[in-house]
């Protein structure tokens, strides 16, 4: 199996393994997967506060804007790694908040970094969501990254990207207490 496939697999073992609560499980493999490409997984949420905030910072201060490459020009290694992030975000936002926001702000960046249309719209997606979580304080900002994400869902006609831009709106509104949004969006 080549690189790109085993990670892409695996990626995909995190994320089902982990909405499925098998949580021991999708750790090993968290653990392993990472190491072989050289990260690891912070071993607590204290632990990985300093990354997180350095993350974070560099989250905010990324445009919204993402440039799409070719396919042919895109780092298929690249993409697996976006896709590897994608999962553990996912997997872990609602087991470990501060260790899921690492992973989704590493997830962002790589995300929108890609050159895949489809994986910045998902990155965009994820960060409404996590953005939506600071209330009528992150509001504005929440309401930018989430147009933004609808652009490039809208942009590629992707079925997929276009379901989880919805899904963002339903979890922006239900954060903002907006219940009347939340119902139809979902």
């Amino acid at each position: 199996v080549p690189a790109g496939r085993a990670l892409l697999l695996e990626a995909s073992a995190i994320e089902q393994l982990l909405h499925s609560g098998q949580l021991a499980a999708g750790l090993d493999v968290i653990h392993r997967t990472l190491g072989r490409i050289g990260l690891r997984l912070p071993a607590t949420a204290a632990a990985a506060l300093p990354g997180l905030v350095v993350r974070r910072a560099r989250v905010r201060l990324r445009s919204l804007d993402h440039a799409a490459l070719p396919p042919a020009e895109r780092s298929q290694g690249e993409l697996a790694r976006v896709d590897l992030f994608w999962s553990i975000a996912t997997g872990m936002a609602l087991v470990d908040h501060v260790r899921g926001a690492d992973f989704q702000a590493r997830h962002f960046l790589a995300g929108m970094g890609c050159g895949d249309p489809v994986r910045a719209a998902r990155a965009l997606m994820m960060e409404a969501c996590y953005s939506a979580t600071g209330g009528s304080r992150t509001a504005r900002r929440t309401e930018a990254v989430l147009a933004a994400a609808a652009r490039a869902a809208a942009s590629t006609g992707d079925p997929h990207a276009l379901a989880m831009v919805a899904h963002a709106e339903s979890v922006v509104a239900c954060c903002g207490g907006r219940w009347a949004r939340t119902r139809p969006a979902c």
